[in-house]
C-alpha cells in the first residue's frame, strides 16, 4: 500500500482585524515530494488533539497545490491548535503532522480590558472611546442615528368597498423598535405597525403617509401614497319608460338599458308586480337591455301605469325603481280617400295568390263610403265599388252602383251578386238610388247565402231587404283578383268608378243594423272579429287587419284626397 509521508513543518504568522475585535492567522508547510498529491486538509480547535473545524485547501489535480492558508475570525484570548494531513489523486490520506498551536492575545488592553469587552458593555449607538494617558478611557455617546423608511407604491387605485392597505419599510441603523404613525389626507389617522388599512375611505382622492418614530427622538415621514377610490357598481336606468299604442293594439313594447356607470362588475336582476308588464330577460351582468312588454288585453285608451324594479348585491345604489307608463291613444281619425278621377282607368288590385280571406265562401257583409264623381246613368256603364269576378273565366262575387241598364228598374242603385258553387249566378239590387254627386254615402249590404237574401242600407239606414228563388250553400272559389275600382274580365279592367272611396271593409258574417250604424262612422282597429279587409286609404293601399291584403293601383300613381 502506498504511504503519504509527514508534512515536515508548519509555520503560523498571527495576525489581528481590529474593526471586529477577532484575528488571522496564517498557516505555511512544506510541500510533500509526491507528485500525485492534490491536496491538504486543515484541523483545528480550542483543545489540544480535539479539532472541530476543518478546511480542504486545493483538492482538484487542475490548480497547483497550495501550501498556505489564512484561517479567519478567531477569537482573541483563546489558544488554538492546527494539524495538517495531504492526500492524493486517488484520495488517499497521509498521517497528521505535528500540532502547532497559537495563543491569541487581545489586541488592546485599557484599564484591564479589551475593546470587545469595552464595547459589549454598551446598548446600541453610536460612541466616542478617548484614552487617558494612565491608561483609563472614557466612553461617550455620539446620538442615535434615525430611522429610514419608504413606501414601495406612488399611486394606488381601489374600487370602492375595498380594502385599502398601504405597507412600508423601514430599517433603523441601532435596531431599535420602531412605531408607525399613519395620516390620511394630512391628519393623523392612528398609530401601529408597519401597515395601514382603511375600509371607509370615501370616494375620491386621498393622500396617505406614516411617521416613524425611533424612541430616541428620531422621526422619519416616508413618501406620499396617492390613493384614489373609485366609485363601486352603479346602476343606471332612465328616469322613465313610456309605451305608446292605439286602442285595440294587443301589446306594447319597448325596452329598458341598464348600465353599469361604476367600476367592478355588477351582477343584477330586474322584477315586477304589474300583471300587465312582462321582462326579458330578467337578468344580467354590467349593462344590457331589458325587453319590456305590455298586454294590453282589454284595456281602453288612456294612461296606465307599472313599475319595474332593478336590484344588484354590488351596487351601492341598488334598488332602482323605473315607472313604466302605458298610453293608449284612440283611433286616428279617417283623413283621406282614395281618388279615382274620370277617364283615368285607375283601379287597385291583389292576386288571387297573395289574398287571404277574400275568397268569400257564405256569409259576408261589405261596407264603404263612396262619393261620385259622375252617375252611373250618365256614363251608360256600371261602377264597381268592389270585385273578385272574371266573367270569362272564373266568376265569384261583386258589389257595384248600376246604370239604367234595360230590365233593371232603378238606375245608380247598389247590387250585389254571386256565382254559387251550383252555377247559378244571384243577383239582388236596392231599389233605392244614389241621386247626387259630390256628397258622401255610406253603403252597405248583407248577404245570407242560405235563403238567398241581401239588405241594403245606405247611410245607416235599412232600404231593401230582396230575396232570390234559387237557394245557394257556398259561393265559388273564384281564382280572379281582388279589385277596387274596376271589374277583371279575361285580365282586362272594366267598368271603372268615378269618384272618390273610401273606409272599405269586407266581413265573412252578416252585420247586424246596429253593428253597422254603431260603427259606420268610426275607426276601426283592423284585428275586429270576421273582418277580412279593411282599407283606410289614409295615404296609404294598406290593410289594417292582419291578413295584410295589401293594395296595387294600375295606371298611374295613387291620389289621396283629404277628407273633407
Amino acid at each position: 500500500m502506498k504511504k503519504i509521508s509527514f508534512i515536515t513543518s508548519v509555520l503560523v504568522a498571527l495576525f489581528f482585524a481590529v474593526t471586529s475585535f477577532a484575528a488571522s492567522v496564517t498557516l505555511t508547510w512544506d510541500r510533500n515530494q509526491e507528485p500525485d498529491i492534490a491536496g491538504y486538509k486543515i484541523s483545528y480547535g480550542t483543545s489540544s488533539d480535539q479539532y472541530a473545524s476543518s478546511i480542504t485547501v486545493n483538492d482538484t489535480a487542475t490548480q497547483p497545490v497550495q501550501t498556505s492558508y489564512i484561517i479567519d475570525n478567531l477569537q482573541e484570548g483563546a489558544t488554538y491548535y492546527f494539524v495538517i494531513k495531504a492526500f492524493d489523486l486517488a484520495g488517499q490520506e497521509g498521517p497528521f503532522s505535528d500540532e502547532v498551536s497559537v495563543y491569541i492575545q487581545s489586541t488592546f488592553a485599557i484599564g484591564g480590558l479589551s475593546i470587545s469587552q469595552i464595547f459589549n458593555n454598551l446598548s446600541s449607538g453610536t460612541y466616542r472611546l478617548t484614552v487617558m494617558a494612565d491608561n483609563t478611557y472614557q466612553v461617550e455617546p455620539l446620538g442615535n442615528s434615525p430611522p429610514v423608511v419608504s413606501i414601495s407604491a406612488n399611486s394606488l387605485e381601489v374600487i370602492e368597498g375595498e380594502t385599502v392597505t398601504v405597507m412600508a419599510s423601514a430599517s433603523d441603523p441601532e435596531s431599535d423598535p420602531l412605531t408607525y404613525s399613519w395620516y390620511v389626507d394630512g391628519a393623523l389617522d392612528f398609530s401601529g405597525n408597519d401597515s395601514g388599512s382603511w375600509a371607509d375611505l370615501s370616494v375620491g382622492n386621498h393622500s396617505v403617509y406614516c411617521i416613524v418614530d425611533d424612541g430616541q427622538g428620531n422621526e422619519v415621514q416616508s413618501n406620499t401614497v396617492s390613493v384614489a377610490l373609485l366609485q363601486g357598481p352603479h346602476i343606471s336606468v332612465p328616469e322613465i319608460l313610456t309605451l305608446n299604442a292605439t286602442y285595440g293594439d294587443a301589446t306594447a313594447d319597448g325596452s329598458i338599458a341598464v348600465t353599469n356607470s361604476g367600476n367592478g362588475d355588477m351582477d343584477w336582476t330586474v322584477s315586477t308586480t304589474s300583471g300587465m308588464l312582462s321582462l326579458s330577460p330578467n337578468s344580467g351582468t354590467n349593462s344590457g337591455n331589458v325587453g319590456i312588454t305590455a298586454d294590453l288585453t282589454g284595456l281602453d285608451s288612456g294612461d296606465y301605469y307599472g313599475d319595474v324594479v332593478i336590484s344588484s348585491p354590488d351596487a351601492d345604489n341598488s334598488p332602482q325603481t323605473v315607472p313604466v307608463m302605458v298610453s293608449i291613444s284612440d283611433i286616428a281619425n279617417n283623413v283621406a280617400s282614395i281618388d279615382l278621377k274620370s277617364g283615368s282607368k285607375q283601379y287597385l288590385s291583389i292576386t288571387d295568390a297573395n289574398q287571404t280571406g277574400l275568397d268569400l265562401a257564405t256569409d259576408f257583409t261589405i261596407e264603404a263610403w263612396i262619393k261620385l264623381e259622375t252617375l252611373p246613368s250618365t256614363t251608360g256603364i256600371h261602377y264597381t265599388i268592389l270585385s273578385k269576378d272574371d266573367p270569362t273565366n272564373s266568376r265569384g262575387y261583386g258589389f257595384i252602383l248600376r246604370y239604367n241598364d234595360p230590365g233593371e228598374a232603378v238606375a245608380n242603385s247598389p247590387l250585389v251578386y254571386f256565382l254559387d258553387s251550383s252555377g247559378n249566378l244571384t243577383s239582388l239590387g236596392c231599389d233605392t238610388a244614389l241621386t247626387q254627386t259630390g256628397i258622401w254615402y255610406h253603403l252597405a249590404v248583407t248577404v245570407d247565402i242560405s235563403v238567398p237574401s241581401a239588405k241594403f242600407y245606405i247611410d245607416t239606414v235599412l232600404k231593401s231587404t230582396l230575396y232570390h228563388s234559387t237557394a245557394a250553400t257556398t259561393i265559388n272559389n273564384s281564382s280572379s283578383p281582388f279589385s277596387i275600382g274596376a271589374r277583371i274580365n279575361n285580365s282586362t279592367p272594366e267598368r271603372f268608378f268615378y269618384g272618390l272611396i273610401d273606409g272599405i271593409r269586407v266581413w265573412n258574417d252578416i252585420r247586424t243594423s246596429t253593428e253597422i250604424s254603431d260603427n259606420y262612422n268610426s275607426e276601426l282597429v283592423g284585428n275586429e272579429a270576421n273582418l277580412v279587409g279593411y282599407w283606410e286609404f289614409n295615404y296609404s293601399l294598406l290593410d289594417k287587419t292582419p291578413n295584410n291584403n295589401d293594395l296595387t293601383i294600375s295606371n298611374g300613381s295613387a291620389v289621396f284626397v283629404p277628407l273633407d
